[in-house]
């Protein structure tokens, strides 16, 4: 009876375990592997140059939580160009990988995931890219602050509130270059871009030139003088302004902190030339504003930046280069045609100089910047000289012109 029993309990721990080990097979080494999801189109920038490195993200998440690895096929347009698989990354992590092209063309970009078991996603959507942007279109970047400016740039604008009607600036006039606006939210119920506060007017500056890396940038804002066509020829690093909507002052102040306060950028559009066509080919007054400013508002702020971007992409094997900004003030009296005429002049002499630049050979650029470089250095020294004469200044002439129209 005892050994009845005994076997019976035997039995019984046997099968115990026999269960318990199936449970934990079935669990740990039987588990429903799903493969990963379908990865994230490939993001970064779209107009390249041959044999300079690029920066493209994207991410997927693993139904199971597994580690996934990636491979980006560079040529997916028939070719194929595929990638080795990277390391494990956790799902759901952001990843970036850099490639360079050897040749120009268009080529569209995807990307597949393989995860801890062997299982791999389907190819995800492309993001197409060019290589060699040189021969391509370029971008030029046109901004309008009060009216008339925003609304004479307005046709330029891809933002269907603004311009409900179809964007006029591809190939623009087969110069060969693409123009892109963007004009103060005040006219278009807020659905714009620039904002009366310097924080956002910084943030959306910076965010739209890195997007778009114009070659070119033409500034517009609203002046005083009558019927005139008022090309400012410099650009300065106040330290002083007057408070926008929020009561505040420019954050950081002064914007640029690479040189000291009061530092003046000149203008790199072609002034002189704009102001003897738009004299010659309208009935607008057009002039080079040689001693004065942009003033210490909105307009001022916004030459800065701009000529500020110029200046940091200014060098001939610049990956971006950057040929010439400004900035143009505009009276409210001039009729909208005219003043529509006007910029398509303005435009077209900023594309002449950018053509003749181009047409440089590479030597003259190199010995021209270098040459350029030595001219700005001189006149960093100089201006540092005369730093605190020129603190003065600025507060001397904030005091002045405190009372009169601000820009």
């Amino acid at each position: 009876m005892k050994k009845t029993i005994l076997t019976f309990v035997i039995i019984i721990l046997f099968g115990m375990t026999v269960y318990a080990n199936a449970t934990i097979l079935n669990k740990e080494n039987y588990k429903v592997n799903f493969p990963p999801s379908l990865p994230d189109a490939p993001t970064g920038d779209s107009l390249l140059k041959v044999g300079y490195f690029y920066l493209f993200s994207t991410c997927a998440i693993d139904p199971n939580a597994d580690k996934v690895q990636y491979q980006f096929d560079w040529d997916s347009t028939g070719f194929h160009d595929y990638s080795h698989w990277t390391e494990f990354f956790p799902s759901g992590q952001l990843v970036s990988f850099s490639h360079s092209w050897n040749a120009s063309g268009v080529y569209v970009l995807k990307v597949q995931v393989k995860d801890e078991y062997g299982e791999i996603s389907s190819w995800s959507n492309g993001l197409t890219v060019k290589v060699n942007y040189e021969n391509q279109r370029r971008n030029i970047m046109l901004t309008g602050f009060w009216e008339p400016t925003s609304q004479m740039v307005a046709r330029f604008s891809t933002n269907s509130y603004v311009n409900p009607d179809s964007w006029q600036g591809e190939n623009w006039e087969n110069l060969g270059y693409d123009i892109y606006s963007f004009v103060a939210k005040e006219y278009y119920n807020n659905n714009g871009t620039w904002e009366w506060r310097y924080q956002q007017i910084w943030d959306e500056f910076w965010d739209i030139a890195n997007q778009l890396h114009p070659i070119a940038i033409i500034g517009f804002g609203q002046g005083a003088k009558a019927n005139t066509w008022n090309i400012e020829n410099k650009a300065i690093n106040w330290n002083k302004w007057y408070l926008d909507d929020d009561g505040k002052q420019p954050s950081p102040n002064p914007p640029d902190d690479t040189v000291w306060p009061c530092y003046i950028r000149f203008s790199t559009l072609p002034i002189w030339q704009i102001e003897k066509a738009v004299n010659n080919q309208t009935s607008i007054k057009a002039k080079v504003n040689v001693l004065g400013t942009p003033g210490f508002y909105f307009c001022g702020y916004l030459a800065y930046l701009e000529q500020w971007y110029q200046a940091q992409h200014s060098d001939a094997d610049d990956e971006f280069l950057c040929k010439a900004a400004g900035w143009i003030h505009v009276n409210k009296s001039i009729d909208l045609e005219d003043c529509i005429e006007a910029t398509n002049i303005t435009i077209k002499c900023t594309v002449e100089k950018i053509k003749k630049a181009t047409n440089v050979r590479e030597s003259s650029l190199g010995r021209l910047s270098s040459n350029i470089k030595i001219v700005n250095q001189n006149l960093n020294n100089l201006q540092k000289t005369h730093n605190i004469n020129q603190q003065k200044f600025n507060l001397i002439f904030f005091q002045i012109l405190n009372d009169k129209a601000k820009y």
